[in-house]
């Protein structure tokens, strides 16, 4: 019989392991492989990517993400886009952000904003090197639909995106410091 405070996962070396329920995906990475562990982005648990903050309540097959992966330098590429929509939206508040999609090439993020002057890219790239330094970490909240509406009540996309959600589901929202966006992630731990 089975402990119901443990889940088993099974990793990419083909190894079992029983875990306490509620470990993160990090956690339980680290304990595999430690020496490794520095080169994880995210995860692919139970076929799905997600953060390394993400706990783990059911049994599932786990295996990390690194820069090697596709899928790792798509959410690294990701993340930096929410970099980029930190530094706008610090420096000219009046941007919407729209979406920001890792590409074949890197990533973009589109902006309702008025033209972007020289100096303000310059001023987005000292915002973002200051947020690099400072280490902040991306963080996962859900939230109900009302919420988000509420917390993107200003930005009409942001709005679009939420109304298309179903009815009762949660939606997610990442923080990057200060910064809030609507997102289904995943995301790397932190902007270091």
């Amino acid at each position: 019989m089975s402990d119901p405070n443990t889940v088993t996962i099974r990793l990419p070396d083909a190894s079992v392991r029983e875990v306490p329920r509620g470990s993160t995906v990090r956690e339980i990475l680290q304990a595999w492989r430690p020496e490794e562990s520095a080169t994880y982005l995210a995860a692919i648990l139970d076929g799905v990517p997600v953060d390394l903050d993400r706990r783990v309540e059911t049994g599932a097959p786990l295996s990390p993400l690194t820069f090697e992966d596709r899928a790792g330098r798509d959410i690294l590429q990701h993340s930096a886009a929410h970099l980029v929509a930190k530094a706008l939206t610090e420096i000219i508040p009046e941007a919407k952000p729209t979406h920001g999609p890792p590409t074949d090439e890197g990533f973009f993020y589109d902006f309702d904003v008025r033209p972007l002057t020289p100096e303000n890219l310059e001023e987005m790239r000292r915002v973002i090197n200051r947020t690099v330094r400072a280490g902040d970490r991306f963080q996962r909240r859900e939230i109900s639909k009302a919420e988000a509406e509420e917390l993107f009540a200003a930005n009409p996309h942001k709005l679009r995106y939420i109304r298309e959600a179903p009815e009762g589901e949660m939606v997610s929202v990442y923080s990057t410091g200060d910064f809030v966006d609507l997102c289904r992630g995943p995301h790397v731990p932190d902007v270091h």
